[in-house]
């Protein structure tokens, strides 16, 4: 009901009571699914797993942070302050049970984890009228490695006696061939 009860009404005789509205809203469910993005291109392609155990939540204060008391923030439990949801085992997650309102929906990227789709659009809640397909893709980080080397005998191949030098090892995310101070280096 979103309406509050009228005042209590005394019945008299013959006096009808007019003009009394009740609002009604029927919750809704937004729901969506959480997939490894393998390239992290932001897309869903061909290929790309559901991810389960991953969980997202309704940022109730816009923090950006699923707000929980006693098990720490980010812990999707009963007692988490705001509504949430763990993904099942196909990667979908279904939050229920929400009323009136704007919903802003996020998801908690683990450690080690990159964020790759946009978080969605705020969600103005229209009664009885669920919102699907709000997907998240999650890239996992990588590292690289390797030595670099005095290839004395000109093979590609790092041999034994052939010493490591100092170097710059950089990823080129412009693809110039050049160093820039944006570029990672080791």
């Amino acid at each position: 009901q979103t309406t509050p009860n009228p005042a209590d009404i005394v019945a008299s005789s013959g006096t009808d009571v007019s003009n009394l509205s009740y609002g009604q809203f029927q919750q809704i469910s937004i729901s969506g699914d959480v997939y490894e993005d393998l390239d992290g291109d932001g897309q869903r392609d061909s290929g790309e797993a559901s991810l389960s155990a991953r969980t997202v939540f309704i940022d109730s204060n816009g923090d950006g942070v699923l707000n929980h008391g006693q098990s720490g923030d980010g812990v999707c439990d009963a007692n988490a302050v705001e509504p949430c949801r763990v993904t099942d085992a196909a990667g979908r997650y279904a939050i229920g049970g929400l009323g009136p309102g704007t919903h802003q929906v996020r998801t908690v990227v683990p450690d080690g984890w990159l964020q790759t789709t946009p978080n969605p659009a705020d969600i103005v809640a229209s009664s009885g009228t669920d919102v699907s397909n709000l997907n998240y893709g999650l890239f996992k980080l990588i590292s690289i490695t390797g030595q670099t080397f005095i290839d004395v005998d000109g093979g590609g191949a790092k041999d034994a006696g052939e010493p490591g030098i100092a170097w710059s090892v950089f990823i080129d995310s412009n693809g110039d061939g050049l160093l820039r101070s944006e570029e990672h280096t080791s």
